[in-house]
């Protein structure tokens, strides 16, 4: 196994890696605790019904990462008995990205929802394996998830990213 930040080899059942530091994935997987409404990462989908390829003002701002990517904005979604704005990232058909959103007017209601939001990936994942402010990432054996929370005149927003391992090999 080698560290994904460093790149150095690092023993088998190590917690970090010996070079720089970095918490190391713990054989958890975001497909066991994470499948969002009928989706599920690094699957390919079964039809793209109900979806809506972005636009090409969306792709000119958001870009695309892969060859053969096509990206979606879905129907909302209930998570975490919480209604989510929903967008998709595919390539070939395959899933490899599920990005979610959630747009508060007050404070407190953006700070309880990512709350439960960051108990979930920790209690699924263990403590995030890096962090700062408002910006939280869990590294797992098939992927990450990265959860931020950001405000920009008065509206506060809680995003989660799951992000399916097999975008390393993708070109």
């Amino acid at each position: 196994m080698y560290c994904s930040n460093c790149g150095k080899a690092v023993l088998p059942g190590a917690a970090f890696c010996s070079s720089c530091g970095r918490k190391l994935p713990n054989g958890d997987s975001i497909s066991q605790y994470f499948r969002i409404g009928s989706y599920l990462l690094g699957v390919k989908l079964p039809d793209t019904e109900g979806l809506t390829e972005f636009s090409h003002t969306e792709y000119k701002t958001l870009g695309r990462q892969f060859r053969g990517e096509k990206d979606y904005n879905a129907m909302p979604v209930t998570f975490l008995s919480r209604k989510w704005k929903l967008m998709l990232g595919t390539v070939d058909g395959q899933l490899y990205k599920i990005a979610l959103r959630q747009e508060f007017q007050k404070e407190a209601e953006a700070k309880f929802a990512a709350d439960d939001a960051f108990l979930y990936c920790a209690t699924a994942l263990g403590p995030p394996t890096t962090q700062a402010v408002g910006l939280f990432t869990w590294d797992a054996c098939d992927g990450n998830i990265v959860m931020q929370m950001a405000e920009v005149d008065g509206t506060y927003a809680l995003n989660l990213f799951l992000t399916s391992g097999c975008v390393r090999d993708f070109r």
